[in-house]
């Protein structure tokens, strides 16, 4: 179902990145097979290995052996094979949770996100639901609907409460985790929460779509990440013809948003413009909420 047999061009940086990594989990899930007596018909593969057959960007703060493969068991487990890192998760066998890819058993979508909250920190938790509802249809692998259907059918789990916080902030047709990322930091700031790819009819009637905007204001956020040669050049023709509109674009990258002082630059830039187009009834914070604030809907009033 979410299997993807031809690589994709390596300009589509995303799409190729989700390629390979499904590439990699098949050679690992074939070693950790070769190496157990066990039925190939009773093991789940759940967690990074199952978000690498899926596809699924794993965020860069994680931390896991990408050279053995993670299996789930309902109860604890014993297995001596060396490639192999064994996991417990309740919900093992419940309606939904288990999918085929490949020809291998591999937790669904839903199932993999509730696994992950036990793995990650609540904003990976959110990049990474993110990444499951994003905007490419090659790569979107479930909505968020089913996601909190999913949450909400379980029993009891480890990690079901950070599930529960983390829906609060993922949003469908996002392009990647730093956009994400972005969109976070603003609201964290008490920005108000922008819209993800909004369309713009620029020159020529070509159809673009700004990363995060404010429509109401003619305001954008475009996030420029590390791009091959040919994609940095049709991201600036991109630009350049949202430019041509009435419509202000901001531009941030990694750097800016790692450094305290170019961020405190760009939040300020970005305040200005957004309280000069008409924007009212909210301030920038001094300190911004953690993300767990953020979810548990802390007011975003200034300190």
């Amino acid at each position: 179902m979410f299997e993807i047999n031809e690589e994709p061009p390596r300009s589509d940086i995303m799409r190729h990145n989700a390629w390979e990594s499904q590439r990699d989990a098949l050679q690992v899930c074939a070693t950790a097979l070769a190496a157990t007596s066990r039925d190939p018909n009773t093991i789940t593969f759940s967690h990074y290995t199952a978000a690498q057959l899926l596809g699924v960007p794993i965020p860069i703060g994680a931390r896991f052996d990408a050279n053995k493969a993670y299996v789930t068991f309902k109860t604890t487990r014993r297995t001596r094979a060396k490639d192999i890192i064994p996991r417990v998760w309740p919900n093992t066998d419940a309606s939904g949770a288990t999918i085929e890819v490949h020809g291998l058993l591999c937790a669904s979508p839903e199932a993999l996100f509730a696994q992950m909250a036990k793995e990650l920190s609540l904003e990976d938790l959110i990049e990474f639901g993110d990444s499951l509802v994003c905007r490419d249809p090659a790569r979107r692998r479930t909505t968020l609907a089913e996601l909190r259907k999913f949450i909400d059918s379980c029993d009891s789990f480890q990690g079901q409460k950070q599930c529960i916080r983390a829906l609060t902030q993922i949003r469908e047709n996002t392009d990647s985790p730093a956009e994400t990322h972005l969109r976070l930091l603003l609201k964290r700031y008490g920005f108000p929460e922008p819209i993800i790819n909004v369309p713009v009819e620029a020159t020529g009637n070509a159809a673009h779509f700004i990363d995060l905007a404010y429509p109401r204001y003619g305001i954008g956020i475009e996030y420029n990440g590390g791009h091959h040669r040919d994609q940095i050049t049709q991201d600036w023709i991109r630009q350049n013809s949202i430019q041509s509109t009435e419509w202000k674009i901001f531009v941030v990258d990694r750097e800016i948003l790692a450094t305290p002082l170019n961020l405190a630059m760009f939040l300020a830039c970005l305040e200005q413009a957004l309280v000069s187009a008409g924007a009212k009834r909210f301030r920038r914070r001094r300190q911004p909420l953690s993300v767990r604030e953020l979810c548990d809907g802390r007011r975003n009033h200034s300190k």
